[in-house]
């Protein structure tokens, strides 16, 4: 892009608007659907932020433990290269010294406490590249400002390091963003040394002694008040000059991140709705039971039950065994398809029976006997 010319000497951490965003979107793309509920969004989501965690653990073990292999010429820079950088910035200055290879030194000036070194590529003798370097070849600028917007020194400013017989990278040309170690100190608004700056304590020593002026011009207004206020100055005085300092440098300010305080969705339940409702019985409105093991509604039909018995063995129902004296006095002549009448519904008199039996006897075809058959009686 065209306004990244007007940022070459500024260091923004390689990070870019969006670049960041695309390369978020491109990751979280992989785990996350687009008719995926918000359940399932949380859960994507964490796993794609598992596996970012792991792959950044599998570049800290790399960076720890693995020992590249020297390509280059300049075997002393890249042996220290790749003990200073991680793996993957010391690949980009592995480049920059292939590239440092390839460069000569035509011009060395000196300019009062500066240093200045003109340099062409070798088969490309039209673009010249210059570098300034101090006195004690410890602060080296290019004028390409690699360094300044990368974080990384250039080919220029190497083969400039080549052209003095410099062993070793300037502590000014390594970014500690890009180092190993980066990680290994803690970022804490409080200086943990245990020697505070001369700022720091300028700073609050004014800050306690107006507090303590004001409490002196309490104490000398007010006569009843200047035993207590001294009273209290002199124990507070004891009190922390035996205290240890609470921020020592053996321990250690630690950014604890723990877990978010979890909060009631909308569609969440009351407590009260919660509470199981108790069983109702629908015959008798009462608790802790059903209509089906109901003591009241079985005590009912018990009831109903026995009246019903006395019922049936009054000597009023009659019909009933003048009809069994019916079918035992003549059970061969009533048809196998005859229905005895329900005990429940009306029952039939003696007529009526009597009626029944003759039209079911009357209904039996007569036997047909041949001429040669011999009638039987039975009686």
């Amino acid at each position: 892009m065209w306004a990244t010319t007007y940022f070459r000497d500024k260091f923004f951490g390689r990070i870019r608007t969006m670049s960041q965003c695309e390369a978020i979107n491109a990751l979280i793309k992989r785990y996350v659907r687009r008719k995926s509920s918000i359940f399932e969004f949380t859960h994507c989501f964490e796993r794609a932020v598992r596996e970012y965690r792991n792959n950044e653990r599998e570049a800290d073990f790399n960076d720890s433990f693995a020992e590249p292999v020297l390509t280059t010429s300049l075997h002393k820079f890249e042996r220290e290269a790749s003990k200073l950088y991680t793996m993957q910035i010391f690949k980009e200055v592995r480049e920059e010294l292939l590239i440092a290879g390839s460069l000569n030194v035509i011009e060395r000036v000196e300019l009062g406490d500066k240093l200045l070194f003109k340099m062409k590529k070798y088969s490309d003798l039209g673009k010249e590249h210059s570098v300034v370097s101090d006195a004690l070849k410890t602060n080296l600028s290019c004028e390409c400002h690699h360094y300044e917007s990368r974080g990384i020194p250039c080919a220029h400013i190497f083969a400039v390091m080549k052209y003095e017989f410099m062993d070793a990278i300037p502590i000014s040309l390594v970014c500690k963003r890009w180092t190993k170690t980066a990680k290994s100190e803690l970022v804490c608004s409080d200086k943990l040394d245990g020697v505070d700056s001369y700022v720091m304590k300028s700073a609050r020593f004014g800050s306690v002694a107006a507090l303590a002026h004001k409490i002196c011009d309490i104490a000398s207004n007010k006569r009843g008040l200047f035993l207590n206020i001294t009273n209290d100055l002199l124990s507070l005085i004891h009190k922390y000059e035996t205290m240890p300092d609470s921020c020592s440098k053996d321990k250690l300010c630690l950014n604890h991140v723990g877990d978010p305080t979890i909060v009631k969705t909308k569609g969440a339940p009351k407590k009260r709705g919660l509470d199981k409702k108790k069983r109702r019985c629908r015959s008798c409105n009462s608790f802790g039971h059903t209509a089906k093991n109901c003591a009241k509604l079985r005590a009912k039909d018990d009831d109903k039950k026995g009246g019903d018995h006395n019922k049936l063995s009054s000597p009023e129902e009659k019909d009933d065994v003048t009809t069994h004296e019916i079918y035992e006095e003549a059970p061969h002549e009533i048809s196998s398809s005859f229905v005895v009448p329900n005990p429940s519904k009306r029952k039939p008199n003696e007529k009526e029976l009597v009626k029944n039996r003759l039209s079911k006897k009357a209904k039996c075809p007569a036997p047909i006997y041949e001429k040669d058959d011999v009638i039987v009686s039975g009686r």
